[in-house]
């Protein structure tokens, strides 16, 4: 079909820690237990966020290091996005898999793990200048999937 394996859905709030503690501000989607999810683990990503592409690093699983319990969940780290989305749906398109999800002894392990995430993100891009960015995506409108 030529197209990557897409997720769509409305951000959601999750528990903060993302950006609070390890300073990676992430989206964070709840796909309906019915959605078919590749297996858990981080992938290189391209988000739709209102009409435009940027790159991301997205975990697919249910956040092993961070104590309680979490419903399998798909949360992206994107590049270059500052501002506010929660309650907007996008569209989170897996372009390569990067490794599976793994527990790590600390919040610390897992902040150098997410460094190296996304710098194995951003050679995946520099290597494959095809992959358009910026203002050419539809836009994310349609139901969730």
């Amino acid at each position: 079909m030529g197209e990557p394996y897409a997720i769509h859905g409305e951000v959601v709030h999750g528990n903060h820690i993302g950006a609070s503690i390890l300073g990676f501000p992430t989206a964070n989607l709840l796909p309906p237990p019915i959605k078919r999810l590749p297996k858990n683990g981080v992938y290189v990503s391209r988000v739709c966020v209102d009409g435009s592409y940027y790159r991301g690093v997205t975990n697919i699983g249910c956040k092993p290091t961070v104590e309680g319990e979490y419903p399998i969940g798909v949360e992206t780290y994107i590049f270059d996005l500052d501002q506010d989305i929660y309650g907007k749906t996008i569209e989170v398109q897996l372009l390569a898999f990067d490794r599976p999800e793994q527990k790590f002894g600390s919040l610390e392990e897992l902040k150098a793990r997410i460094e190296l995430d996304k710098t194995f993100a951003a050679d995946y891009f520099k290597n494959h200048p095809e992959i358009r960015l910026g203002k050419i995506c539809r836009g994310c409108d349609g139901p969730s999937s």
